[in-house]
């Protein structure tokens, strides 16, 4: 990305990977300038827009407006007319997704927030859906050597190993002195932080094996990030309860994760 940031509320200074989708970006300019009107124009007819409620708890599950009664979602987001800074993008094939920070009046982060944007053969937004938490620190930077590993696959392991309990394994997968981001493990408790191998291995004990499936149809590198969007069968099955979930992983140099927030909400938003 261009090292620029925009005068329409849309920082994008130091932010790695692709410039934004124009459609996507004309969404985040209209939503930092507080015009609900021009931000639902940036979605297609069918289009709908799925964002976090319920700032108390942030799996709950997602608001989703649509066709007519778009603009009015927009409008009655929490953070409607607030700016977002971008950390990472990635786009390809009709898919952009975003990891960053939506900013305060103070300009300083007051969430940070990843985004999944499904695009129609015009480039317009089909389906968005959002997630935030509270500000997580970057602790990685966007100034990172490119490890020229595939994390998809890297990733892919660390799953394999995690629904099959090896939790010993699983951590390996990540530096001695990660940042490991995790919505809350149940209603009422806080976000999940856990930082290097010890806290890690003790987080992973607690959580147990589970019989969580995770599905991953979108996942986009750009040297050493990846932003991926997916669904779970919490239960195990396609019958029982769902999740959707977006992460995004810094690789270190090694080729190990650096960093990884994780975004979930129940049930799934299907995608288009």
């Amino acid at each position: 990305m261009t090292d620029t940031t925009s005068t329409t509320g849309l920082d994008i200074a130091g932010a790695a990977g692709d410039p934004l989708a124009p459609r996507v970006a004309d969404f985040y300019a209209a939503f930092a300038a507080g015009d609900a009107d021009a931000a639902a124009a940036a979605f297609a007819s069918d289009g709908i827009y799925a964002f976090p409620s319920n700032p108390d708890e942030e799996t709950d599950p997602r608001t989703v407006g649509e066709g007519e009664g778009l603009a009015a979602s927009v409008a009655a987001d929490p953070t409607f007319g607030s700016p977002h800074r971008i950390r990472v993008a990635a786009q390809e094939d009709g898919e952009c997704l975003l990891e960053g920070w939506v900013r305060g009046a103070d300009g300083e982060p007051s969430h940070s927030y990843v985004a999944a944007c499904q695009l129609d053969d015009a480039g317009a937004i089909r389906r968005c859906i959002t997630f935030r938490c509270a500000p997580t620190e970057d602790a990685a930077g966007t100034d990172v050597e490119d490890p020229g590993v595939d994390a998809a696959e890297q990733i892919g392991k660390y799953f394999h190993e995690l629904e099959a309990g090896h939790m010993e394994e699983a951590v390996q997968y990540f530096t001695e002195d990660c940042l490991y981001g995790h919505p809350p493990y149940g209603k009422g408790l806080p976000r999940v932080e856990f930082r290097g191998h010890e806290e890690l291995k003790a987080g992973f004990d607690h959580r147990g094996t589970q019989p969580k499936i995770h599905f991953v149809p979108v996942s986009i590198q750009r040297g050493p990030f990846l932003l991926f969007e997916g669904h779970v069968w919490v239960d195990g099955t396609e019958d029982g309860r769902t999740e959707s979930f977006i992460s995004s992983a810094t690789l270190a140099p090694n080729g190990q994760v650096r960093r990884y927030l994780a975004y979930v909400c129940e049930p799934m938003v299907a995608r288009r």
